[in-house]
């Protein structure tokens, strides 16, 4: 508590230093330039002083000889043309002297955000609860509901379907939403969307290339979408990749996409050559594919169709069948994460569904969320390690509670 105490203490004395240090220095500029301003001026009246001392002197000398040659025509004529001359000289220098004289009049005009700051009286900071990553294994953990995030924007123009979520970073996850044809940010922490992004066609699946950039799959326009993620939260696209078919899922492995069809995967290399092709008669359906924190081995999760059963496979890269997990209480397999200690969690896509917890060697640990009303149909799965959140994502085609798709549901993991 003392330490909380003292960093706390610390943290506000440093940053008052640092507020205090940029006023002191922005000061320090402004006078400085008030001072240089006033040196200019100040010898700008010297100069003007020197001048009219200049030519006092000279209109006395002029009005001296005139005096003398008063009572002499001759010698009266030549001084009244030499008079003429100097007054010619004498009428630039006054005119020099004018414009010299046009001194710029200033004044102080405040900064208008410093000035809204302090007239709004907007605090130093505020006090925000550290959330420390859990000691605990996420195979001891429990769900616990902790609240839903709307996800629905003003621009679309039907429900949602989220099909895939990844998350950027612990407070931001990115959502693609396959009825209304976009992809979404949301700020976790916030509980609110910070951007939407509107695509040509609809996404079915989204991959992390790094933190502020992500690969959207738009099997309809037979490529695949890179985008990237501004830090104000907005999509700028990056560029397409060309697609031979209809490429549905994606995964993202150091420089190489993982790439699903309907039956089959294919590795690419960051220039797009296929380096591995992976065919299996048990390929009916893949719905999603994963890749191990170790970027070693990945996952591959097949629906049920064909006669074939809901299934998740894993492989080396080298495409070899590592191993298997099926199992009887798994009605249909979407959402696949892959935590950091290799812990799968896998959506079971039901009416009353689940999330089946597995272990990297493909054997069910356990299976949580069963009749959760705020787990009905879970379609998409996330889960960041550093905060313990699990976020879902729920979906039913034709379903009267709609208003379960338009929202992010969050759990906390204890």
């Amino acid at each position: 508590m003392n330490k909380t105490y003292s960093q706390a203490v610390a943290d506000i004395k440093a940053f008052r230093k640092d507020v205090n240090d940029y006023l002191d220095r922005v000061e320090t500029e402004i006078l400085a330039e008030v001072n240089l301003r006033k040196e200019k001026d100040e010898l700008t009246v010297s100069e003007l002083k020197a001048d009219q001392l200049c030519m006092r002197n000279e209109i006395k000398s002029l009005e001296e000889k005139l005096k003398l040659q008063s009572n002499k025509a001759n010698e009266l004529f030549v001084a009244a043309k030499i008079m003429t001359n100097r007054k010619v000289s004498i009428d630039k220098s006054i005119k020099q002297m004018k414009e010299k004289c046009q001194i710029q009049q200033y004044r102080f005009e405040e900064s208008p955000e410093l000035n809204v700051a302090v007239s709004s009286k907007v605090p130093l900071g505020k006090l925000k609860g550290i959330t420390r990553p859990s000691q605990k294994k996420i195979t001891d953990m429990e769900p616990q509901f902790d609240g839903e995030i709307n996800i629905k924007a003003p621009e679309d123009k039907l429900d949602c379907f989220i099909i895939a979520s990844v998350l950027i970073s612990p407070s931001q996850i990115v959502l693609a939403d396959n009825e209304n044809s976009c992809v979404k940010l949301v700020d976790i922490d916030q509980e609110n969307m910070l951007g939407r992004y509107e695509l040509c066609t609809r996404p079915v699946d989204m991959t992390v290339v790094n933190e502020d950039r992500i690969a959207v799959t738009l099997p309809n326009k037979q490529k695949i979408q890179v985008l990237s993620i501004t830090k104000n939260g907005t999509f700028v696209e990056s560029h397409d990749i060309k697609m031979n078919d209809d490429v549905r899922k994606i995964a993202y492995q150091r420089d190489n996409l993982i790439i699903a069809y309907s039956n089959a995967v294919e590795i690419r290399n960051s220039k797009g050559k296929v380096v591995k092709k992976l065919n299996s008669p048990d390929f009916t359906c893949i719905t999603k594919i994963a890749v191990a924190p170790d970027c070693k081995t990945f996952y591959v999760s097949n629906s049920v169709d064909g006669g074939k059963p809901t299934a998740i496979y894993k492989f080396d890269f080298d495409c070899n069948l590592l191993a298997t997990y099926k199992d009887t209480t798994m009605s249909d397999v979407r959402g696949l994460t892959v935590t950091t200690d290799g812990t799968l969690l896998v959506c079971n896509w039901a009416d009353n569904g689940s999330i089946h917890m597995i272990s990297p060697q493909c054997m069910k640990i356990k299976e949580f969320l069963q009749h959760n009303e705020h787990a009905n149909s879970p379609y998409c799965v996330s889960f960041c390690g550093q905060t313990s959140k699990l976020l879902l994502c729920s979906y039913k085609a034709f379903s009267r509670d709609a208003e379960q798709w338009n929202v992010l549901k969050m759990f906390r993991m204890m």
